[in-house]
């Protein structure tokens, strides 16, 4: 990834397909650490131990757009349960650049609107992404 990226070439897609409008994106993940302390170490540590990886997650918000086909398909995700192949670009799409991609579940939608602004929605998805190229 080029420093710094550049927020404007964000990019969000379903599958193959862009979804319209998105304003910014999030994704985070843990790792699980396991503490095995033991009788007799000589430094007083315990050992650490790398466990799962946990808490997978993030949002995606977008100027709602109730038109656009892959806003709706994240909706339907949440309505209907199926998982859906979620990728994430911070610098662009091109066969070079950083994707974070793979199967997610949707969790939760909001839409808002103020009377100075445009409606805006955030989907909540939770699932693991893999980071790799396009």
């Amino acid at each position: 990834m080029a420093w710094p990226a550049v927020g404007k070439d964000g990019a969000v897609y379903i599958g193959a397909n862009v979804v319209a409008m998105v304003t910014d994106w999030n994704y985070s993940e843990s790792r699980n650490i396991i503490e095995a302390p033991y009788m007799g170490a000589s430094d007083d540590k315990a050992d650490m131990l790398v466990g799962f990886r946990t808490g997978a997650g993030g949002t995606v918000s977008c100027v709602y757009n109730g038109d656009d086909t892959y806003q709706l398909a994240l909706l339907t995700g949440l309505t209907g349960g199926a998982a859906v192949t979620l990728n994430l670009y911070a610098e662009g799409v091109l066969a070079t650049q950083d994707e974070l991609s793979g199967s997610v579940y949707v969790s939760g939608f909001s839409v808002s609107q103020s009377q100075d602004g445009v409606a805006s929605c955030s989907f909540d998805f939770a699932g693991f992404l893999d980071h790799g190229t396009q």
